[in-house]
């Protein structure tokens, strides 16, 4: 396996190595002990992100706005998206329902402190555990971990890794980048572009693709097999990382939180940087609750 800096970043200059800039990944208590108990991350499918548009390049995105009548007729962009998934239009937008399929990501957030807003983003219920380490940190980490990796049957043998670019590519008078653009002696930029109305998330992405070849050619399984995802080790990284609870979370939860990691996991959570107000917990989720009613 090979870690690969996607061409974008290379020419603009990866944010990440910026002084003092931070990794973030902000967890559900159940998906942090999944995580610290198989001491490994895996790559989620892009079809299972929230963002029905992942997967597909801004031209791929241009042209859905801008099908002819005999096409999709009326349609609003969803019934567009799912006319296109039926495979009733013959369109090169097709690809991005190829993509969805073939590409898995882990993504982190990036900055320099804590962010409420991906607090409640990723755990809404308020319980969490937020992993912290150093950019560069992290980086080394990855790289030689996934270029010890033997190469997968699977997998096309590169991790992509970049952050994300986030464009105005649903308004109109926006122009596209020619086709030829995508497909560089690296990695085309799809799956590391995005909408800006998710400029706030600040992504950071690692993305791998399954071999299209082996999958039709010479295995047995399914391109939508999710049988098939690829991870990392993450033992060594832990260790490097500061471990933060949820501004959410009462003192009581948070006690029992640290019990759980230091005695059976070795590892030390730290309070959240954020203050709230003098709420409960669970006042405050239901105050929330109300407010967004």
């Amino acid at each position: 396996m090979k870690f690969v800096q996607i061409e974008s970043d290379k020419v603009k200059g990866l944010p990440l190595f910026k002084k003092d800039q931070k990794l973030y990944r902000y967890l559900t208590q159940a998906k942090f002990l999944d995580l610290v108990l198989r001491k490994e991350i895996s790559f989620t499918p892009l079809k299972y992100f929230e963002d029905p548009l992942e997967g597909y390049t801004e031209r791929d995105l241009y042209n859905l706005l801008h099908f002819t009548p005999n096409q999709t007729g009326d349609n609003d962009i969803d019934e567009r998206l799912q006319i296109i998934a039926d495979g009733k239009v013959n369109s090169a937008i097709t690809i991005g329902n190829l993509y969805k399929n073939l590409c898995q990501a882990s993504c982190w957030n990036y900055g320099h402190f804590e962010s409420i807003l991906m607090w409640k983003t990723y755990c809404p219920q308020g319980n969490g555990v937020l992993i912290e380490i150093d950019a560069k940190i992290a980086l080394e980490h990855f790289k030689s971990t996934i270029e010890s990796i033997t190469d997968q049957p699977g997998f096309n043998g590169y991790v992509y890794y970049g952050c994300t670019e986030y464009k105005n590519v649903l308004q109109k008078g926006y122009k596209p980048p020619k086709p030829d653009e995508y497909f560089g002696k690296t990695k085309p930029l799809i799956g590391f572009v995005k909408d800006k109305a998710y400029r706030s998330e600040k992504e950071f992405r690692m993305l791998i693709e399954k071999n299209y070849d082996y999958l039709y050619k010479d295995s047995s399984c399914s391109l939508y097999d999710d049988s098939i995802v690829f991870s990392i080790d993450m033992t060594a990284i832990l260790k490097k990382c500061t471990l933060r609870a949820s501004p959410y979370m009462s003192d009581r939860e948070i006690e029992s939180l640290k019990k759980l990691s230091e005695e059976k996991l070795g590892l030390q959570v730290e309070k959240s940087e954020i203050r709230l107000g003098d709420f409960t917990p669970r006042q405050r989720r239901a105050s929330e609750s109300f407010m967004n009613q």
